[in-house]
């Protein structure tokens, strides 16, 4: 997102005369950064209430607006539609499309290719968890936390992959 906007800053700043390679997508980013609330957003996306708002309790204390969606389409609408979104949570359980295709959509779109993604998986879900982020280095598969300590640690981690990965 930061390297998004200092390209678009940059372009606006030249203010070149003629078309260029990629010219097009400059009215889109500039949509898409207009768009913006200034709230830290995350989203959860569960096909489960109870998944997502379990992990929404842990979420709202640290200062986020939490949006939940219950299926893999409807998140990829919210994240394409909002550059708010700082992170995504996963449930290992989704589908239309699952976790690991849903990862691959977030990376080939440009407003979403930087955002961090945890999966989060229960009993007997753990190997489709991994499965969904092993090839990405800004995904990270963990279980569903039950308390607020592992909560906390799940969280750092997923915030910590777009320190990491810049």
């Amino acid at each position: 997102r930061d390297r998004r906007m200092a390209a678009l800053a940059a372009i606006i700043k030249l203010s070149p005369a003629v078309p260029f390679p990629g010219s097009s997508f400059v009215p889109e980013a500039l949509e898409f950064f207009a768009a913006t609330r200034g709230s830290r957003r995350v989203l959860v996306a569960a096909p489960a209430s109870e998944a997502a708002t379990g992990l929404t309790g842990y979420l709202v204390p640290l200062g986020y607006e939490v949006d939940s969606v219950l299926t893999g389409r409807d998140a990829l609408a919210k994240l394409i539609a909002s550059p708010d979104y700082e992170m995504v949570f996963l449930d290992a359980r989704l589908s239309t499309p699952e976790p690991g295709l849903l990862i691959q959509q977030l990376r080939r779109d440009g407003r979403t290719a930087r955002l961090p993604v945890g999966v989060f998986s229960g009993e007997g879900q753990h190997e489709r968890a991994r499965r969904a982020v092993r090839d990405d280095p800004l995904a990270v598969a963990f279980p569903r936390p039950y308390a607020p300590d592992t909560a906390q640690w799940a969280i750092a981690q997923v915030a910590g992959l777009s320190l990491i990965h810049i």
